[in-house]
């Protein structure tokens, strides 16, 4: 498609034209292999044993997926396509609850296969979720603890209970025993986040709070542990494998097939476990912080590059995942009746602005003293 004279053609044209849109437009029409519906017809032939196992709804949804992330590259929000490795694919998902995969009330048909579901029936939010009309599942496939576990994710069709409803209806602890809010109901609240602390301010208070303070402890010593699987991996994977290794001990180039030994399996497991308890303790600490504020209230921060907090904090920003930290408030913001709002740093410069209203450009040290002197 860029190399077609009529692609090259509208790149000629002005910026921020109306025409320019349009020509755009009229080459990816105009390339048949260049659409969601090309690729949902490849996914109907049926490839191999894959084409024996899923449905054509799932094939399709699959394609799909990858036409999405192709199309990125065309618009250029991404350099380049990135597949999925062997082992990678852990979700397939059908296009509605007729065909592929189908929910039958208490168990999942996947094909010939009816796997039976755990459903905690005593949970209300799980009750009013299986009360919905099932538009269509999800398979998810999650490792823990080495044991391979399968969950079934229902998309359904009504209305999700917000985060007032779902405390109310679980009821988990008593009024005198649940956490008292960090900011108090009533006006607007502002978030100034940053790589390992987080300042909440509404109208009445504000709190400096240390961004996920409890994970910090256990920091040193998942440090000390990843390194020393790390060296026990790649000794594992050096005698598995000597012929992909030179004699002075580098990689050699070209397609190669590796092996695997028994504990090496082992070691990749543990250290996947390590990783993945970690996130969750992660999330989990996320969930509190967003569960102590007003999330009906609406939210003000400021626009940062989180991608720019990974390259200069990135030890700091992978324990704590400020970036992660938004998007959640954003999710939960909306469905609890609120807003968040984000607005840039150029045209505001806080860092910038005296209390007196003048505004003086500063360098970071300056910044630094008055913000502890403020």
């Amino acid at each position: 498609m860029r190399e077609s004279r009529a692609y090259q053609a509208a790149r000629r044209l002005p910026k921020n034209a109306k025409e320019r849109t349009a020509a755009f437009k009229n080459v990816r029409e105009n390339l048949p292999s260049m659409s969601t519906l090309s690729m949902l017809r490849h996914a109907t032939i049926k490839h191999g044993w894959i084409g024996e196992h899923i449905g054509i709804n799932v094939a399709q949804k699959v394609a799909t997926r990858a036409f999405k992330a192709v199309e990125k590259v065309a618009f250029s929000l991404a350099k380049r396509v990135r597949f999925k490795r062997y082992g990678g694919l852990n979700s397939i998902e059908g296009k509605n609850n007729a065909t592929g995969l189908i929910w039958k009330g208490t168990f999942l048909k996947v094909g010939k296969l009816e796997l039976p579901a755990l459903i905690d029936s005593s949970d209300p939010v799980v009750t009013h979720g299986l009360s919905c009309r099932v538009k269509y599942c999800r398979l998810v496939q999650r490792n823990i603890s080495g044991t391979r576990r399968f969950y079934a994710q229902l998309c359904c069709e009504d209305k999700t209970l917000s985060a007032q409803d779902r405390h109310l209806l679980r009821s988990i602890k008593p009024p005198g025993e649940r956490r008292k809010p960090l900011i108090s109901e009533g006006g607007p609240v502002g978030i100034d986040i940053g790589p390992s602390t987080i300042a909440i301010v509404g109208e009445k208070d504000a709190v400096l709070l240390r961004f996920c303070d409890e994970i910090e402890p256990k920091r040193e010593e998942i440090g000390k542990l990843q390194k020393q699987l790390d060296r026990q991996l790649d000794r594992q994977r050096r005698a598995n494998n000597p012929q992909n290794f030179e004699e002075n001990g580098t990689i050699k180039k070209g397609c190669k097939t590796w092996s695997r030994s028994e504990r090496q399996k082992e070691t990749q497991k543990s250290l996947a476990e390590m990783q993945r308890r970690t996130a969750a303790h992660r999330k989990n600490l996320h969930g509190s912080l967003l569960n102590s504020l007003p999330l009906h209230e609406n939210f003000f921060l400021e626009k940062l590059s989180y991608r720019s907090f990974q390259r200069n904090f990135g030890r700091s920003v992978g324990m704590r995942a400020p970036g992660m930290f938004v998007e959640e408030l954003k999710r939960k913001a909306i469905n609890a009746g609120g807003s968040v709002s984000e607005f840039p740093t150029v045209t505001t410069k806080l860092s910038q602005t005296c209390q007196c209203g003048t505004v003086q450009k500063k360098s970071l040290s300056e910044r630094w003293q008055l913000w502890l002197w403020r």
